[in-house]
C-alpha cells in the first residue's frame, strides 16, 4: 500500500512539474521529483526505490516533450549513486539538499549534451539562466520538500498505525 502512495505522490509531483506555469517558466524546468527520489532512497529499500524511480521516469518521459528515456536514465543513476554514497558517507540533511542540487545540475548538463549531439556537433546557444536557475532553486525547493515528505510519512503512520513507527509505539505505551 505504501508503494501505491509513493507512486501517487510521484505522479502528482510530475503533473505539477509539467503543467503548473511556475515550474515550467519561472524556475526553467526545475525537477520536483529529484528531492522526492532522494528522500525515497533514504527510507526505502534499493529495489523498491529503483522500481519507483523507473516507473516515475517513464511517466516523466511520456509527459515531457523531450527525448524519451532521459528522465528514466537520470533517476536510475541518481538512486544508484545515493546507495553507493550512503555506504561511503553517512547522510545528514545538508547532504540531501546538496545531492538534490547536484542531481539537478547533472540533469541540466545532460540535456545540454544531448542538444549538442542532436544538433550535429554545433554547440547550441544556451543561456546561463537555464543551467543556474534550476540548480539554485533546488536549494530552496529541496528543504521544503523534505519537510513535506516527513510530514506526509508521519501522517500516514498515524492514520494506518504502521507497526514500528513512533506513533505506533506511543499507542502501545
Amino acid at each position: 500500500m505504501i508503494i501505491f502512495l509513493l507512486l501517487l505522490c510521484g505522479v502528482i509531483l510530475s503533473l505539477l512539474q509539467t503543467s503548473v506555469p511556475m515550474f515550467t517558466t519561472i524556475l526553467y524546468g526545475c525537477d520536483l521529483l529529484l528531492p522526492f527520489l532522494v528522500y525515497l532512497s533514504l527510507y526505502r529499500s534499493f529495489r523498491s526505490s529503483l522500481g519507483i524511480a523507473i516507473v516515475l521516469g517513464i511517466i516523466m518521459d511520456v509527459l515531457h516533450s523531450g527525448m524519451f528515456g532521459i528522465y528514466t536514465t537520470i533517476y536510475i543513476w541518481l538512486i544508484v549513486f545515493i546507495y553507493w554514497f550512503q555506504k561511503v558517507i553517512p547522510f545528514n540533511r545538508i547532504l540531501w539538499v546538496l545531492i538534490s542540487a547536484m542531481g539537478m545540475l547533472f540533469e541540466t548538463l545532460l540535456w545540454v549534451l544531448l542538444l549538442w549531439l542532436h544538433s550535429g556537433g554545433a554547440l547550441p546557444v544556451i543561456q546561463l539562466k537555464y543551467i543556474v536557475t534550476p540548480f539554485f532553486a533546488m536549494f530552496i525547493i529541496a528543504p521544503i520538500s523534505f519537510v513535506a515528505y516527513a510530514y506526509v510519512k508521519s501522517a500516514y503512520e498515524r492514520l494506518f498505525f504502521v507497526v514500528g513507527s513512533s506513533a505506533h509505539q506511543k499507542r502501545l505505551s
